[in-house]
């Protein structure tokens, strides 16, 4: 009797331990398998949300008609499922992307918008268990009202050859404003962003006509809504006298290597088209130089070689060989370097616009990028390049045009409503 009870009782125990067992096999089996997945199954394992880039759309931006946005996304780990776009909550672009790297985008039409502002979002969404997301969500504005304008000249009466200043004010911030006068367009920058202020530099022909002259003043704000407004400035005669350049038979040569004359004025004509949307100088420029005006810019010119000029660019400043170079007012240095006519060179870029040149001297003590001071020394007075002696050649360019650096010194451009409401 005994001994059927310890067989009943052991073939139990071993059923027991048979199902203890079993439950730790399937236990660490389970958690095997999880494991297996988690680290080698990208999908459950991916925290993540997708990479995602957005363009076109400005945050805050205006818009008139229609606007563009586009996307990129990537997700490395998985692959994107879906992306979406929605405008004001409401879905206006949606698809399936089953890749891991996608490009799409869509346009808005803005037509079917009320003006004022809207809410743009791209959103996309991983294959991940978790379906990670990322979204992008930018504030724009649907304008179709032309911005409100008014306008202010420095001065409404100047000389041939003298540069206005053409100020004006906007309702709202301009993607573009010009100023056209006898046909020539100058476009203008930004003076006051925080008052919606905007300058147009117009240097007057030496040609242009004895009358008052019209002056149209276009503009665009950020929506591409345009305005168009214009006023009328005087334009009086200045006299300009003729003169006899005797070429020195030393520089006779220099007129010899036609090619590379060419390759100068090319180089001068493309870096004048520097233009710094900042404003670099201020006030009144000074004279760059102490000497005697011994030729005044607009002068009618013939030189003893035969070569016929129909003005002279600049104004020549006389003195000693040596004398002291400054700059006429802060400004950055975009050429310093040798030229065939213009001798020892240095070009500074003030910004918006107004380029001097400093040319013939002996040395120079600048270099290409250095920003300098009104009034630092940039060189020494010589006779380098096509000069029949020591003297500085100073040089204006406005929007590329040639104008008359003397009425630098008297003329600052100052807002006229700086510091009004």
């Amino acid at each position: 009797m005994r001994g059927r009870v310890f067989l009943k009782d052991f073939i139990a125990g071993l059923l027991e331990n048979r199902r203890v067992v079993i439950t730790a096999a399937i236990t660490a089996g389970t958690l095997l398998i999880l494991i297996t997945v988690y680290f080698l199954w990208p999908e459950a394992s991916d925290d993540r949300p997708p990479e995602l880039m957005i363009e076109g759309i400005q945050d805050n931006f205006r818009y008139n008609e229609s606007a563009s946005i586009s996307y990129y996304a990537t997700d490395k780990e998985t692959s994107l499922l879906h992306a979406q776009i929605a405008v004001d909550g409401e879905i206006v672009h949606q698809t399936e992307i089953m890749c891991k790297g996608y490009y799409g985008g869509t346009n808005i039409d803005c037509l079917k918008l009320a003006e004022g502002p809207h809410r743009i979002s791209v959103r996309v969404i991983d294959r991940s268990f978790r379906n990670n997301a990322k979204e992008i969500e930018v504030l724009f504005f649907v304008d179709r009202t032309p911005p409100v304008i008014s306008t202010a000249l420095s001065r409404v009466s100047v000389l041939q050859g003298d540069t206005a200043a053409l100020y004006l004010r906007s309702s709202e911030p301009l993607a573009q404003v010009s100023a056209t006068l006898l046909q020539r367009k100058f476009y203008g920058d930004v003076v006051d962003a925080g008052e919606n202020i905007y300058r147009c530099l117009i240097p007057v022909s030496i040609f242009a006509p004895q009358a008052k002259a019209v002056i149209l003043v276009n503009a665009f704000d950020q929506a591409g809504n345009p305005a168009e407004v214009s006023t009328s400035i005087n334009v009086s005669r200045q006299d300009f006298i003729k003169e006899l350049i005797e070429v020195p038979k030393s520089k006779e040569g220099l007129f010899v290597d036609n090619q590379a004359l060419v390759r100068e004025a090319d180089f001068i004509t493309k870096t004048m088209q520097t233009h710094t949307p900042d404003q670099l100088w201020s006030g009144a420029f000074q004279k760059p130089t102490e000497g005697s005006i011994s030729s005044p810019y607009g002068s009618q010119r013939v030189y003893t070689t035969g070569l016929v000029a129909s003005c002279h660019r600049g104004m020549d400043i006389a003195n000693s060989a040596g004398t002291t170079v400054r700059a006429a007012n802060h400004g950055t240095v975009i050429v310093a370097a040798f030229f065939i006519l213009y001798g020892n060179m240095v070009m500074i870029d003030h910004g918006q616009g107004l380029i001097t040149m400093y040319c013939h001297m002996e040395a120079l003590v600048v270099k290409k990028g250095d920003y300098v001071l009104k009034g630092e020394t940039i060189g020494f007075m010589g006779d380098t390049g096509l000069a029949t002696g020591p003297h500085l050649h100073w040089e204006l360019r406005v929007s590329m045009c040639d104008a008359n650096p003397a009425d630098l010194l008297s003329s600052n451009f100052e807002n006229p409503w700086k510091g009004r409401n």
